[in-house]
């Protein structure tokens, strides 16, 4: 991934917010996450390592790919 870490952890806490989709797949590494408090959630991500951030972010982004392509 060719993001800056800091801009890593902004995109993580959006994707923390809610699904893109409203309706996250199974698979997602970060449904459970989704139903701590706000400031819970925040806090997984400032924990994350830069190759967790990576994993969850290719994840997202694979999932977008995907589900952008059946509308």
């Amino acid at each position: 991934m060719n993001c800056a870490f800091d801009k890593k952890r902004i995109w993580a806490r959006g994707l923390l917010v809610e699904c893109p989709f409203k309706i996250p797949l199974v698979d997602c590494p970060l449904k459970a996450v989704r139903r701590l408090p706000i400031k819970e959630r925040i806090a997984k991500v400032d924990e994350m390592s830069d190759t967790v951030l990576d994993i969850v972010l290719a994840h997202h982004w694979e999932c977008q790919k995907k589900r952008g392509a059946k509308k």
